[in-house]
């Protein structure tokens, strides 16, 4: 048994059911929070990526020569 889990105070069969989906709800939540966290990083770091990219192409000198002249 998980450490933050209690003992079942639902009783009979019935209860022994719906006290193993509120578990199982619980978990995918929690499962879901730290997807969303990873995902908020991931979108933190390509910002920065880009902002990098960007910053260093606005800051290159140009040297482009006219294709017909």
């Amino acid at each position: 048994m998980h450490r933050l889990m209690g003992p079942n105070p639902l009783k009979g069969a019935l209860g022994d059911a719906l006290h193993a989906v509120m578990c199982g709800v619980c978990g995918a939540g929690h499962n879901l929070r730290l997807i969303l966290a990873a995902l908020r990083l991931l979108c933190a770091r390509f910002g920065l990526s880009m902002q990098a990219v960007i910053a260093a192409l606005l800051t290159a000198p140009h040297e482009h020569q006219p294709a017909c002249g």
